[in-house]
């Protein structure tokens, strides 16, 4: 009998990214619900019909305007964390199990730069250039969603953001700001798991296959 299982720091950092996809997915088929919820909890507070009424339009303003861009920033931003944690907890067991003198974090730049750095110094793997730039492209995002709150103008990577903006697909200004559309944000959340389920298993951490014959590491 063959069945596959994880090895433990393949599945936590698998776990952390498809749970964010799932908890996106979960909130954006539920919107409705979840407006219709807040507008019951007004109804029951028992309060006069102008009050009502002002708090009402106050909701309908949040939930077409507001609810997209609040959620696809959050998970953008949880997004970035993520890659940055996993990436350093795999440079990390690199450097144990191959017991290595210089670690992840002796090199200089953001974690995707390390990263990139670190394996290309002890040839563990060389990340795709397709892939290292959509792993950038989301590192600038959420820069500019934290550090500028979304305000393009602001930001470093105005040019490279402004490209974003031209596609109506991916992101729209408000005010100036900068808000990220839920097709593009779903696409992103995928991509980048997908990005980092391979770059763990080339690292040599993906799924442990296990057989009636022995245990064998998928490549």
């Amino acid at each position: 009998m063959e069945y596959e299982m994880f090895c433990d720091l393949h599945a936590k950092m698998f776990y952390g990214f498809w749970s964010l996809i799932d908890y996106f997915n979960t909130i954006m088929s539920n919107k409705a619900e979840i407006a219709k919820a807040e507008y019951k909890k007004v109804q029951d507070r028992n309060l006069d019909m102008e009050k009502q009424y002002f708090i009402g339009e106050e909701l309908r303003n949040y939930f077409e305007n507001e609810f997209i861009d609040i959620t696809t920033s959050s998970m953008i931003i949880n997004l970035s964390n993520r890659v940055e944690i996993y990436l350093k907890k795999l440079g990390n067991q690199i450097k144990k199990d191959k017991q290595l003198s210089v670690g992840f974090d002796k090199f200089n730049g953001s974690s995707i730069e390390k990263t990139k750095a670190f394996f290309s110094v002890y040839s563990i793997y060389n990340i795709e250039q397709e892939d290292l730039d959509v792993l950038e492209e989301v590192q600038k995002i959420r820069d500019c969603l934290v550090h500028c709150n979304g305000n393009i103008d602001d930001s470093r990577d105005k040019e490279f953001l402004k490209s974003i903006i031209n596609d109506s697909n991916k992101a729209i200004t408000i005010n100036g700001e900068m808000v990220i559309t839920e097709n593009y944000c779903s696409k992103l959340l995928v991509r980048t798991k997908d990005i980092m389920v391979n770059i763990y298993k080339k690292a040599g951490y993906g799924m442990i296959r296990e057989t009636h014959i022995g245990t064998n590491r998928i490549t």
